[in-house]
Order: structure tokens, then sequence, then C-alpha cells
């Protein structure tokens, strides 16, 4: 099992650094790694925030289809 995962990981790097090269030989410059912008992510997740119960209620209320 360890052989298996030292040669898939060896398999990995050989295709990266195979990458790397051409792409440094091709351009003249390392390639670029989009990073994400982390605050977009963390807001995207960040739950809402807890509303009180009367503001429940009006809530309710006012997306209650039938009176």
């Amino acid at each position: 099992m360890t052989n298996l995962i030292i040669f898939s990981l060896s398999i990995l790097a050989a295709f990266w650094s195979g990458f790397y090269v051409g792409y440094l030989k091709k351009e003249g410059k390392p390639p670029e790694i989009p990073m994400p912008n982390i605050k977009e992510i963390i807001n995207a997740v960040k739950p809402e925030k807890k509303l009180s119960k009367e503001e429940q209620r009006e809530l309710e209320k006012a997306n209650t289809f039938y009176n």
C-alpha cells in the first residue's frame, strides 16, 4: 500500500514538473496560480445573523401567502 502511494505521488510530481518546465520554456516565467479571495469565501460561508422573535414573527407574517 505504501508503495502505491509513493508511486502515485512520484507520477504526480513528474507531471507537475513537466508542466512547470514546459511553461517556463514557452513563456519565460513561472505559471501564475490563481488564488481565491479569502474574504469572499468567508462571507459566503458565514451564517446569517439571528433574528429576534419579534422580527421572525414579522418575517413569517410577510411571507404568508394566505391571511
